[in-house]
């Protein structure tokens, strides 16, 4: 199995658009995915006549054939190839760049929070006031 055609694999499932990029842009190791998922990508190319023939189809030729493969008796061992492929997609740091999310753990800069208003303040005073609920 050659690096082009796990590129290729991963393209056609994630094709990126006009705001996020293709999976070979977004930093998914392509290699790393072909050696986890040998088993899907070997049914790929048998299914396509061979790796150079799925890299020379059409994108939407390649659609079909992994619809396809998704709806046959390798159904299992793709949607493993498509979870990890996604999970890798969306954690990947020119996806999350892409999304506008903020890189890194949300601690210890935190979240934002508003300062409550007068009128907050004093339905929290009425909260403080009540007897304990619990036993």
């Amino acid at each position: 199995m050659t690096q082009d055609f796990s590129t290729a694999v991963l393209d056609t499932l994630l094709p990126g658009d006009a705001v996020l990029p293709a999976a070979s842009r977004s930093g998914i190791d392509a290699a790393g995915c072909l050696s986890a998922h040998a088993s899907v990508f070997q049914a790929i190319a048998a299914a396509a006549g061979g790796e150079a023939a799925f890299i020379a189809k059409s994108a939407e030729a390649r659609t079909e054939l992994l619809r396809k493969i998704d709806l046959g008796p390798d159904a299992p061992i793709f949607k493993a190839l498509v979870a990890s492929a996604i999970y890798d997609y969306y954690t990947s740091d020119a996806v999350v760049s892409a999304l506008g999310w903020r890189q890194g753990p949300p601690q210890p800069s935190g979240h934002k929070v508003v300062e409550a208003d007068e009128a907050t303040w004093q339905r929290l005073d009425r909260v403080k006031g009540r007897p304990r609920l619990w036993r």
